[in-house]
């Protein structure tokens, strides 16, 4: 695609939009049109339009009405009444000041990366988020999407690569967002938590208008959250664990006062200005260590400001022929703060140096506490455009043409606490700066500017696409009218994320920076059948082949079968094959620093602290690739009265992962393979890991969905009992050929159990509802690959973590003809998160939510 055919694109979108911006529409088609529009609807996992909605795959759908009612504001409000967005999904939430994208949140459903989870904006692709999330998973940024402009929430749970393209793996997310109806409506929401933080306001207004030949939809949306700390909450306050049956994961990498690696000695010393209750044994060497506890400077959600605009529209060409419109645009600006800056023993000093009380060389590991934690500014700006056309065909055919452009743009700008480590060695060298002051003295403003910089990175990701689907009838079967749907994509994504300098030079440490670089462009074909075999037996085909410009072609199929005896029972089952594309991070990622939490079997005294490691990508990736297999039924005895079962099952090869836990177990084993990927220092230490991206082994994840609704009179109103629930019964994965298999499920953030139950009752005038949100027990493994783990000598033992149920109420009232008013809390017996023994933060930050109870009371109008 090239650029003048994108210029062209841009134009033609906003000269539409200004087109049908100006006329006040909503199509009024002819008698002919409005009736296939009533008749026919798509759904989310096919192309086609059916009058029969009822699809082969399992669907759940979350309505305008309970986003507003239980008082959803966010997507971490969301993702926490989808049980089978499992631990591959995460918010703002645990994602600090060393995380690789922060402020952005994405859905992976099946306990899969969010890399495995498509996610659609009125059944179209979004671009992907500029900064990865832990490097290389790239998604859609929820965060994005304003509450205020979603109609509703299509959550397929089933493969649908060969309909949608690459990361259907696990399933797909649509987003269909509101109708256009006349009037204004405005809404403000306000909540906070018991302990009176966590607070988050919320404003927006729509203002929509319907026509002879048309119909717009406008509106915006603010909100302010302000920060939750790490020590905000008891079980969080601190990194030593010890108190709570845990670890002590205070930081051995860098303190204030410090420690010391002495040359001559080959032995590590703490600083004799250290507090007594801050001294470690270190055992490689017989010496000790400084800790630091870097817990209370930590962020559990960042403060956040959020503006969002977007308009709708439509223009009725006659005959049945429609131009629309999107346009979206959303900023977001964030303070991330994290701990003091720490040297990982880059930094020496001589045995000469006049600050140094040892006498001999030393390599230094120290913690710049008196520069201040470090804080980054940040900024999302995400700007997304789509014009089309839809219409009749000849016959009983209709068509849909679309062009999308979207740029998403984020920059983070390290303000403060941030430490170049060359000045840091000339400071240290000239006696400028001194490591050894004694506890409770501070280096001089300027001691502290000679070692202190600025960091700037910037990331851009874009997608341009266009694309042609038309579906309609291709004869009579013995079960009623075929039908058939065709289409083409053309679409080119690049991604740009880049660091600062000093980052590239290796100049800024403690501090994770990704940098990538790349584009792609994907050409596709798709077709799907509806074959209505029977009366009670039909069947779909699908069949896509994409081509991308960096690794070639791929062509997935999928069946789905359906057989209904009686109108209250169907069966369903479907296959299919998957992909996954390698990402442009994963293909194209240059040199880039992490410092996950890792264990060292060689040396288990020193327990889970963070590591360096070092990634880069790797072009000759293959894409990962899968198989789904769906089989259930649907069931509604009663009118008041429906279920639904069904059994899912996975089977994902050729995974792209970097491991570097895997990389120092396998190395501590005396695997060749992994060896000289784990450099030691003195005394045995590690001192970074070398990792790249593989196509490693296979996984298998299967398990159970059911759906219990009922329905009925009473109180005046009526009620309706929703429960959804997903068990994961099984999750093996072989990360090599030759390998033990693991059994991962029910382990460390993979609950095999989750649920979320609503009782809502409502007449008229008003409505109440309770919930149940229940992520079910685990267990923490420490023996993984048959290597014990041990504290303090003892080897450990595999431990329960328990299961976490948060109850929440809420009601609501109609004021008057037009207002409605509500409040809701979130976790009203304010329960705490179960304790995890593995979390450096003593609770599962993907899992569960620290808040407590949490109030939520709003107000809503409509003009």
């Amino acid at each position: 695609m090239n650029s003048n055919a994108i210029r062209r694109g841009v134009v033609l979108a906003i000269s539409t939009m200004a087109l049908s911006g100006l006329s006040t529409v909503h199509a009024q088609e002819d008698d002919e049109a409005a009736a296939r529009a009533l008749d026919r609807v798509t759904v989310t996992g096919t192309r086609m339009q059916r009058v029969d909605v009822e699809t082969v795959s399992p669907t759940s759908i979350i309505e305008r009405e309970e986003l507003e009612t239980a008082g959803i504001s966010s997507a971490f409000d969301l993702l926490t009444r989808i049980p089978s967005a499992g631990s591959g999904s995460f918010t703002e939430a645990g994602n600090e000041a060393d995380g690789t994208s922060p402020g952005t949140a994405g859905i992976g459903l099946r306990e899969l990366p969010a890399n495995a989870t498509l996610v659609l904006l009125n059944g179209r692709r979004l671009a992907n988020s500029p900064m990865a999330m832990d490097i290389t998973v790239n998604f859609a940024d929820l965060n994005s999407i304003p509450v205020s402009a979603i109609e509703r929430v299509e959550i397929l749970k089933d493969g649908a690569s060969a309909v949608y393209g690459t990361d259907a793996i696990a399933g797909v997310v649509n987003i269909i967002t509101r109708a256009p109806e006349d009037g204004v409506t405005v809404g403000a929401d306000y909540g906070i938590s018991s302990q009176g933080d966590a607070q988050e306001y919320r404003l927006y207004a729509n203002w929509g208008a319907q026509g002879e030949r048309g119909s717009i939809l406008a509106g915006f949306e603010f909100s302010d959250r302000d920060v939750l700390f790490m020590k905000d909450r008891s079980f969080s306050e601190s990194a030593n664990k010890l108190d709570m049956g845990g670890f002590d994961f205070r930081s051995g990498l860098g303190s204030n006062p410090g420690s010391y690696f002495l040359t001559e000695s080959e032995v590590w010393e703490h600083d004799p200005a250290c507090p007594a209750d801050r001294i470690e044994p270190e055992p490689n060497t017989g010496g000790t260590l400084c800790v630091f506890d870097f817990a209370p400077d930590m962020m559990n959600r960042p403060d956040e400001q959020s503006a969002s605009a977007f308009v709708l529209s439509d223009y009725s060409l006659g005959g049945g022929h429609l131009l629309y419109n999107e346009m979206f645009f959303n900023q977001r600006r964030s303070e991330i703060t994290g701990a003091a800056t720490p040297t990982v023993g880059d930094l020496t000093m001589s045995e000469d140096n006049a600050n140094n009380p040892f006498g001999e060389d030393l390599i230094v590991r120290y913690r710049y506490t008196d520069a201040g934690p470090r804080v980054q500014d940040n900024q999302h700006t995400n700007l997304r455009l789509v014009t089309g056309a839809s219409g009749p065909l000849a016959g009983n055919w209709d068509y849909d043409a679309s062009l999308i452009l979207q740029r998403h743009s984020a920059w983070q700008r390290g303000v403060s606490g941030f430490i170049n480590l060359d000045r840091s060695q000339q400071a240290i060298d000239d006696e400028i700066y001194n490591p050894f002051l004694p506890a409770g003295e501070s280096n001089s403003p300027e001691a502290i500017d000679a070692v202190e910089t600025t960091v700037n990175r910037t990331a851009v990701s874009s997608l341009q696409a266009m694309e042609f689907n038309a579906d309609g009838d291709i004869g009579m079967l013995p079960g009623g009218q075929a039908g058939m749907a065709v289409g083409a994509q053309l679409r080119e994504e690049r991604i740009r994320d880049t660091p600062d300098e000093q980052f590239l030079r290796g100049q800024i440490v403690g501090t994770e920076a990704t940098n990538a670089s790349g584009s792609r462009s994907i050409n596709s074909l798709y077709t799907e059948f509806y074959l209505p075999l029977h009366d009670d037996f039909s069947a779909q085909f699908a069949l896509r082949h994409d081509d991308y410009s960096d690794f070639g072609g791929t062509t997935n199929p999928r069946i789905g079968l359906s057989y209904q005896p009686m109108e209250e029972l169907m069966f369903r089952a479907s296959w299919s094959e998957g992909f996954r594309a390698p990402s442009i991070a994963e293909i194209g990622l240059l040199p880039t620093e992490q410092s996950p939490i890792l264990n060292d079997p060689l040396n288990p005294d020193e327990g889970p602290i963070e590591r360096i490691v070092r990634f880069e990508g790797n072009p000759d990736l293959e894409p990962e690739e899968s198989d789904s297999f769906v089989i259930g039924a649907v069931y509604q005895p009663l009118e008041w009265l429906s279920f639904s079962l069904d059994y899912w099952e996975i089977n994902h090869e050729n995974l792209i992962d970097a491991d570097p836990q895997f990389v120092i177990d396998q190395a501590a084993a005396g695997n060749p393979e992994f060896e000289d990927r784990v450099i030691r220092g003195p005394g045995g230490n590690i001192d970074f890991i070398e990792d790249t991206f593989l196509n490693f082994g296979s996984q298998e994840v299967a398990g159970f969905d059911a759906d219990v609704r009922v329905t009925f009179d009473g109180m005046g109103g009526e009620f309706v009992w929703q429960t959804e629930f997903t068990w994961l019964r099984k999750f093996r994965q072989q990360l090599r050929e030759g390998e033990p298999t693991r059994k991962l499920e029910g382990t460390f953030e993979r609950p095999q159990f989750r649920a979320f139950s609503r009782l809502n009752w409502s007449n008229a005038v008003w409505g109440y509802h309770v919930t149940l949100r229940h992520v079910g027990n685990y267990t923490e493994e420490f023996n993984p690959f048959g290597i014990p783990f041990t504290m303090e000598g003892v080897p450990m033992e595999d431990r329960s973590v328990a299961g976490w149920n948060a109850f929440d109420v809420g009601a609501w009232y109609e004021v008057g003809d037009n207002g409605r008013a509500y409040v809701h809390v979130d976790n009203i017996l304010d329960e705490d998160p179960p304790f995890v023994m593995a979390n450096v933060w003593g609770f599962d930050t993907r899992n569960h939510d620290p808040r407590g109870t949490f109030v939520r009371a709003g107000f809503q109008y409509d003009f």
